[in-house]
């Protein structure tokens, strides 16, 4: 939301409903794509020649294992986690967010563009 509607319009509903409205299946599988080693068919054109940069590897890493954790936290109900579990799983979401900032223009571009409109 920060990089489509802007920082500065946190109070904005249009912020808000960009915020709200990133749906997390498209947005694992963008962090798929760029996650692995050589492209499918489907993004082949769309990924730079060199693949995507290491900070938006990143984030995508850690965003999947933060969604594994997630997924185990809302339904398994054997799980249980500790203040520690908590504190980890905050550092890594940071890690992804700091991963995402320090991303070229260009490759926030295209990874917004990727999830928001996904190639068919």
């Amino acid at each position: 939301a920060d990089e489509f509607v802007g920082k500065g319009s946190r109070r904005d509903s249009r912020y808000v409903l960009v915020y709200r409205s990133i749906d997390h299946g498209a947005a694992k599988r963008v962090c798929d794509e760029v996650s692995r080693p050589s492209p499918t068919p489907k993004y082949k054109n769309f990924v730079p020649v060199n693949g995507f940069e290491t900070n938006l590897r990143r984030f995508s890493g850690i965003f999947l294992q933060l969604q594994y954790m997630r997924h185990g936290a809302d339904y398994d109900p054997s799980q249980q986690f500790t203040t520690v579990d908590a504190l980890f799983a905050m550092n890594l979401a940071r890690g992804a967010l700091e991963g995402f900032s320090s991303s070229s223009v260009e490759g926030k571009k295209l990874f917004l563009t990727l999830l928001l409109f996904p190639p068919r």
